[in-house]
């Protein structure tokens, strides 16, 4: 160990008098016994570690997806769920995400992963959205870059996951409503089919209304249902181009159920801190149906240290990141009365 001439003490009281950084670490130099025996590569890394000490360095830099979750990594990987940047441009390579997407996304970061496709669709842009699924009784704020309060309420627009199963069947009786009118308008039809087949319509139609009318009166009465149904299926809403799931929860029913609102020929990525949860949904989706291209793929990732003579890479630090699974939806499009009755969902199972 260095013997110092300068004691820990003197070191303080030089700090509280104002001196700057260099000039102590300049003094702790000198009073070293040992600093000229050292190596030259031993003198640059006693050096650094006394300015990391000593010396407050810091730069002001304006926030961006990059430095966010940098930042989080290494403080609290928890809050982001041990997500490194590299994963995050994967995540938005996979998904396809580009100016003026309209992402379905569904998270447990604290926004960040909104922010990063915000920022990837352009905040600028008069195209391009986010429908943000969340959990509980109100959407995650954006803590590390908050947009201001018009730009968030024009591009994101959130819907609660209690409210999705309801919409998804409001949906569907809506649509077989729509079939059995066109049935009923096209006189052609209706005049070569038996009068049996028409008993038949007349019944299913009765049932499909009552059905409609018992989901009717359970949620016209809720605004923010009404809010997520307009947001996803109102008239003048895109379509979806993507989907992107990263929360904590297991991701099978989650999965599936959000695929509903998936078209075909749309990609997907679901993200995972551990492998298991994943091979379950892998597993899913393939009895599932209408899905290529699904893959599982890791990030193994180290940084390197290259400088003269001293290239390695850096020693503490985590190699794994996380899991990804990604695809495509693709025909035979399965509809939300044949996913229930699957048996894949465990909550309806």
């Amino acid at each position: 160990m260095n013997q110092k001439i300068i004691e820990i003490s003197s070191v303080l009281k030089l700090r509280l008098n104002g001196l700057p950084g260099q000039d102590i670490l300049e003094q702790i130099v000198e009073g070293s016994t040992t600093f000229e025996q050292k190596t030259s590569f031993s003198q640059q890394k006693y050096l650094k570690k006394k300015k990391t000490k000593h010396l407050s360095l810091f730069s002001i830099e304006k926030p961006n997806t990059r430095i966010i979750f940098e930042t989080y990594g290494s403080l609290r990987p928890e809050k982001c769920l041990g997500l490194r940047f590299e994963t995050v441009c994967r995540i938005l390579s996979y998904a396809n995400i580009h100016a003026g997407s309209t992402v379905l996304v569904c998270e447990t970061c604290a926004g960040l992963i909104t922010r990063a496709v915000l920022e990837r669709i352009g905040i600028d842009q008069a195209e391009g959205s986010v429908i943000q699924f969340y959990h509980g009784s109100i959407p995650p704020k954006l803590e590390a870059m908050p947009l201001p309060e018009g730009i968030y309420k024009q591009k994101v627009y959130p819907v609660r996951l209690l409210d999705v199963m309801p919409i998804l069947l409001h949906k569907a009786f809506e649509d077989k409503n729509n079939q059995i009118a066109e049935t009923d308008d096209d006189s052609e039809i209706l005049a070569k089919i038996p009068k049996v087949d028409d008993d038949v319509v007349s019944e299913e139609k009765e049932k499909i209304t009552d059905q409609e009318t018992v989901i009717t009166q359970v949620n016209t009465n809720n605004p923010q249902y009404i809010s997520s149904f307009n947001h996803i299926f109102g008239n003048d809403r895109p379509v979806p181009d993507s989907l992107i799931i990263i929360t904590r929860f297991h991701p099978v029913d989650l999965t599936l159920t959000l695929l509903q609102f998936l078209p075909i020929g749309r990609p997907f990525v679901v993200y995972s801190q551990y492998i298991q949860p994943l091979v379950d949904l892998y597993n899913a989706l393939k009895q599932r149906g209408g899905i290529t291209h699904l893959r599982l793929t890791d990030t193994w990732f180290r940084r390197i240290q290259v400088l003269p003579d001293r290239t390695h890479p850096e020693i503490n630090m985590s190699c794994t990141n996380g899991y990804l699974l990604n695809g495509y939806t693709v025909e035979p499009e399965i509809s939300t009365k044949a996913l229930l009755q699957s048996g894949l969902l465990s909550s309806v199972s």
